[in-house]
């Protein structure tokens, strides 16, 4: 009976409950209805150049998930700081206005001192220790926001789901819905009252009807992220496994954390996976190629976040340090990690693309900070300061409106830039007409012409020297940071890593020199001072460029090499020629020097008849297997973890080119032997070898040098030193003109450290004025 009893008062509770959520939704509903209706507001007045708009996310009345989220939009100042607050900063020096990350991340740790002080203090209650329940962290006297960063996702109109804005129905994407229906539902995303922290997010506090104000507000972004108390991620609505693919995510951040390596798993299960590990990891596959990494505008919002910002997917939650650390794992082992997955071939590369590129991303976004941090701090900035990570990340990064390929970089780009653009910001200017602007700023403020290798073939309705962000430039820069991603996991390879680094971000085919640059017919031709080194002469098999699968695996042959007229190598004897051939690999003029690269070291596996299916890249003989079983079972083992299958396809596309007289293949080493090669070494050299390559092919000059340029060049091309770019630079003449077309930068041994001027000083070289277009 009393049994009985107690399900017959839970069911009538249940009833009560069920009746009351149901009331206070449809009451939710009915009010916003009628308000949109009859009483509609406008949320937007025109803002002051001190205030901005935040939003405020009211706690949920019940535990549907289909109740309405109900959020208010107001006005603010960032004037209004409180007394507490100003006099912090009066003692501390430190400016939210001039510094604001520095400020915003020692403000934090005041407060948490504080609060540890309060921990230890008997007259506080406990749970006032805790930063996260501490209320009076707020720097202003309307409280502080928390900039939002999410994929937008499908438009409003394909994908509507509606807030309640201000009592009125207010339609949002539904990628935004979920990160604030997430914000709503949870606590502890920053230092202050979770009821007294606003939200920043550009698609409400921005009116996006109202262009005049969008133009301004693209250059406030820096202001807006960067004064934030933090910035919140949220990677959009919980589908594909995300859920179990965090829980890998978070326990495989927790394994590298401990310093396990567990690349050798994947090499021993790739044939047997278990169902459960293969379901587990394709889910953290799926959270790490989210179409968030390939949003542009996220660049300079990570670029101002801390690494312990928080993030969401669905409605879990976890840390942005989580994603690098398993980043970092999936990176080391991706060829395994891929096969582990027991993937068709076409899904096989096109998600090694995908992770290629989401990855970069994760992993760059500390290079991000610092360059924040360093424009924050009015330091000089160099090209290759923003072509590392900067241009690359964001030639590869997707946007909805062609223009904020350039608007969405603003925040993240030195004051003369940001102030050069000002009058080229507008969504109803010519696109072309803010590509050449941007370039030509980058040229006027950096002093460099550098910008011009960031072209791409594909363009042709901007000049050749302009980057036209609508296209990818297949390729990376050759100064790519492969060696340390900002995390120094290669730091064992050699003794001096960083020097040799260093060395290929310092020297310049110029010599240093500089010569006035013109921009001309209406900044569409740009003039500058070169001289011509050499003509391209001989040509390798081009390589994959990288972001399109169809190109991954390129028939090829002998026939598919341009082999040098001349064998003769102007590098000296065979030892000195096969120095060249590193450095001319590695696009780096010290590589290997003090101890001897990896790359001829590796036994050559496949003898010399190993073209037999041209149309099969992938084809194995089975005594090149038994080679290579051998190798595995020997002291070569490690190699096995660091994408050998795709180093072995690579080298044989180059086998057959000759080389100073001799087959690239012919300067392996033939016979396998123990190794002895440091395995952080290896893998370095791999990636950096198949990383520079990209999209490049090997070549020689008509003097014989030998050089590493864009697959888009053709024999007979030319091979200048301009004065004012840090690389040699392909140019090919425009056919009855006297114009030229840039094709790329091209990296020559003996012409990377200014070898080249003194031959400029006494005649042997004539400098020349070259009109680009």
């Amino acid at each position: 009976m009393r049994s009985f009893l107690t399900r017959l008062l839970a069911h009538f509770r249940t009833l009560i409950c069920d009746s009351y959520e149901n009331v206070v939704i449809r009451w939710i509903l009915l009010k916003a209805t009628l308000r949109t209706r009859y009483l509609p507001n406008n949320p937007y007045q025109r803002l002051r150049p001190h205030q901005l708009r935040v939003l405020t996310v009211f706690p949920p009345l019940t535990s549907r998930r289909d109740e309405p989220i109900q959020c208010s939009l107001e006005t603010v100042s960032f004037e209004d700081c409180t007394a507490e607050y100003k006099d912090w900063e009066h003692s501390s020096y430190h400016s939210l206005v001039l510094q604001p990350r520095k400020a915003r991340l020692a403000w934090i740790e005041h407060k948490r001192s504080n609060a540890a002080h309060r921990a230890n203090d008997k007259r506080y209650p406990a749970r006032e220790a805790f930063p996260e329940q501490a209320h009076d962290a707020a720097r202003f006297e309307w409280g502080d926001y928390v900039a939002l960063s999410y994929c937008w996702g499908k438009s409003v109109q394909e994908t509507c789901r509606y807030i309640v804005l201000n009592g009125c129905f207010f339609g949002v994407t539904e990628n935004l819905e979920a990160a604030i229906h997430f914000i709503r539902i949870s606590r502890g995303l920053t230092s202050i009252s979770p009821w007294r922290t606003k939200i920043w997010v550009d698609a409400i506090c921005i009116n996006q009807d109202d262009e005049p104000e969008k133009n301004v507000e693209i250059h406030r972004m820096k202001q807006i992220y960067g004064r934030s108390i933090g910035v919140f991620v949220h990677l959009g609505v919980e589908e594909n496994d995300s859920g179990l693919g965090i829980d890998v995510l978070q326990r495989t951040a927790a394994e590298v954390t401990e310093g396990i390596d567990r690349g050798s798993y994947f090499l021993q299960n790739v044939q047997n996976p278990t169902e459960v590990d293969r379901k587990g990891y394709t889910a953290l596959k799926n959270v790490l190629t989210r179409p968030y990494w390939n949003r542009l505008w996220i660049l300079q919002e990570l670029a101002m976040s801390d690494m312990g910002t928080a993030m969401g997917c669905g409605d879990r939650t976890f840390y942005f340090e989580d994603i690098i650390l398993a980043g970092k794992f999936v990176w080391h082992n991706l060829e395994n990690f891929l096969q582990f997955l027991s993937m068709e071939e076409k899904d096989l590369l096109t998600d090694h693309i995908a992770l290629n590129r989401s990855l970069w991303v994760i992993l760059f976004t500390q290079q991000l900070r610092a360059l924040s941090q360093r424009l924050e701090d009015s330091e000089s900035i160099t090209h290759a300061d923003l072509q590392l990570p900067l241009f690359n990340l964001s030639q590869n990064a997707t946007a909805k409106e062609q223009h904020d390929k350039v608007y969405g970089l603003l925040a993240i780009m030195p004051e003369d830039i940001r102030l050069r653009m000002k009058a080229y910001t507008g969504y109803k200017l010519p696109v072309e007409a803010v590509f050449v602007a941007f370039s030509k700023a980058v040229i006027e403020c950096t002093g460099d012409l550098d910008v011009i290798y960031s072209n791409s073939f594909q363009q042709t309705t901007v000049p050749s020297w302009v980057t036209d962000w609508r296209f990818s430039p297949l390729r990376v820069s050759l100064l790519h940071d492969w060696h340390t991603y900002g995390y120094n996991q290669f730091n064992d390879a050699y003794t001096n890593l960083h020097y040799m680094v260093n060395t290929a971000r310092t020297v310049r085919a110029d010599g240093g020199r500089k010569a006035a640059v013109e921009f001309l017919d209406n900044s569409t031709t740009l003039t500058c001072s070169g001289f011509l080194i050499g003509e391209v002469d001989g040509m390798a098999s081009e390589m994959p460029t990288l972001p399109t699968t169809e190109r991954v695996c390129i028939k090829y042959s002998d026939n598919d090499h341009i082999q040098p007229k001349s064998q003769c190598s102007p590098y000296g004897d065979e030892s000195a020629t096969k120095r060249a051939i590193v450095h001319t690999m590695f696009a780096n003029p010290v590589w290997g020097d003090s101890e001897e690269a990896s790359l001829f070291s590796i036994p050559w596996l496949s003898g010399d008849d190993y073209i037999t299916d041209p149309a099969n890249p992938y084809y194995w003989r089975d005594d090149w297997k038994e080679k290579a079983r051998a190798m595995y079972n020997s002291s070569w083992n490690s190699i096995f973890h660091f994408g050998f299958l795709s180093f072995e396809i690579f080298r044989r596309r180059l086998g057959y080119f000759r080389l100073g007289g001799k087959r690239f293949q012919d300067y392996f080493v033939q016979e396998i032997s123990e190794c002895s090669i440091p395995p952080d070494r290896l893998r370095l050299d791999l990636a950096k070898v198949m990383g520079g390559h990209l999209g490049r092919r090997l070549i020689t000059l008509s003097t014989g040098h030998f050089g590493l340029a864009p697959h888009t060049i053709e024999p007979g091309d030319g091979i200048y030193v301009l004065l004012g770019c840090s690389l040699p630079v392909v140019l090919r003449q425009i056919a009855g003109n006297s114009h030229y077309r840039v094709i790329g930068e091209c990296y020559v041994e003996g012409f990377a450290s200014g070898e080249a001027i003194p031959g400029l000083d006494d005649g042997t070289f004539q400098l020349q004025d070259l009109a680009l277009c």
